[in-house]
Parts: structure tokens; C-alpha cells; sequence
């Protein structure tokens, strides 16, 4: 869904209570960690980065992919929407499949060998 995006609400710039709470809500970051102020005072500009290069990347028009596109994403995911997964359908002519799984962002943590396994057999399927 890189080309609908929600770039109303950017996550790299709020003040750190704010960021460290966005962190909370994506439950990929242990609770200990955000706690450790120290530590937090060195992962806060690499994180930052990291979330800047998403809240201001601007893909290139460019012609649909051929190849087919499985997108997933978790059912409790506060950053991806139904719709936004759907439309990863738009940028192939190729096969497309969108899967939702039980979970939050960060769902190669809790279904990884589910998640490579779907892209075994749909990227077989499309190669037939």
C-alpha cells in the first residue's frame, strides 16, 4: 500500500512520550526496552530514521509488476487497513492474494513458517 499511505499523521516528529507510545502500539518493542530510558536515548534517533523513511517515502509512478503479489497483514495492525492491504492488487497484472492473520504488525514473530509457506505455494501457483 505504499502509494496510499496516511500522511496526515506522521510518527517521526512527535515528542518522545508520543513516539514511544506509537512504538507501545505496534507490540514490537519489549515493554523493558521502552522503559530503559537509557537505552531508549540511543535507539530514539535510529528508530526515528527508520520511521521517517516511511513517513516520507514517495514511490515513482511506474508500470504495474507482472509477477503475483501476496500482501499480509495482522487483524489487529493499527497502521493497515483493510483497503490499503487490497490495493497492493494494484500494482501487479500478475496474480494477487491478500492475507490477514491473527496478530499485530510484526506477524513473521508469531506466524513466520505460515507466512513463508504462502509464498512458497502462491509464488509456485503464479509460476505455473
Amino acid at each position: 500500500y505504499p502509494h496510499q499511505r496516511d500522511l496526515s499523521s506522521p510518527v517521526h516528529d512527535l515528542p518522545d512520550a508520543d513516539f514511544k507510545e506509537a512504538l507501545r502500539r505496534l507490540r514490537g518493542t519489549p515493554e523493558e526496552v521502552l522503559a530503559h530510558d537509557e537505552l531508549m536515548e540511543l535507539l530514539l534517533p535510529l528508530l526515528r530514521a527508520d520511521f521517517e523513511m516511511c513517513d516520507t517515502y514517495e514511490p515513482a509512478p511506474r508500470e504495474p509488476l507482472s509477477c503475483p503479489i501476496v500482501a499480509f497483514a495482522g487483524d489487529e495492525d493499527p497502521n493497515v487497513r483493510p483497503e490499503q492491504l487490497a490495493a497492493w492488487g494494484e500494482l501487479t497484472t500478475g496474480e494477487f492474494r491478500a492475507v490477514t492473520l491473527p496478530g499485530g504488525h510484526f506477524l513473521l514473530d508469531v506466524h513466520g513458517d505460515r507466512i513463508r509457506r504462502e509464498i512458497r505455494e502462491f509464488g509456485a501457483e503464479g509460476a505455473a
